[in-house]
């Protein structure tokens, strides 16, 4: 991955600040010689939803409804306006440039959907497992 993701010459690397974003992109700064920066806007869902059996239930209905709130947790609708926040800045501070992001498949979905892009859970489902996977977004 670290060839491929150098091959586009970014001139930053950004990333949720989960240890799990971090450690995927990681390689790749150090092969461009550049520092992770992490950028707590890029974090995953932030659910509420507890740990269980049940829980591709409990996001479909949370896709189907991305109001909903569980709990002390943020809703769909608030990772697409956080998402977005995120692109717009990124276009700011990186004008014209290329950037590695190690973000999260939620967070990339809702990014998707803040850009005017098609996504729906069973899209979020189909991205490939065990991650990490690199998507080229393009503006």
């Amino acid at each position: 991955m670290v060839s491929r993701l150098v091959a586009y010459a970014p001139v930053a690397v950004l990333s949720s600040p989960q240890l799990r974003a971090v450690q995927t992109v990681r390689p790749a700064a150090e092969a461009l010689g550049l520092a992770v920066t992490t950028w707590p806007e890029l974090r995953e869902w932030e659910s509420g939803l507890l740990p269980s059996a049940d829980w591709e239930m409990s996001y479909a209905r949370s896709w189907a409804r991305p109001g909903l709130v569980h709990g002390v947790g943020e809703s769909l609708d608030a990772v697409t306006v956080r998402a977005g926040k995120a692109l717009a800045r990124m276009a700011v501070e990186y004008p014209d440039a290329t950037v590695v992001v190690g973000s999260h498949g939620t967070f990339l979905s809702r990014a998707l959907i803040a850009v005017g892009l098609e996504a729906d859970w069973e899209s979020c489902r189909a991205m490939p497992m065990p991650m990490p996977a690199v998507y080229e977004v393009l503006r």
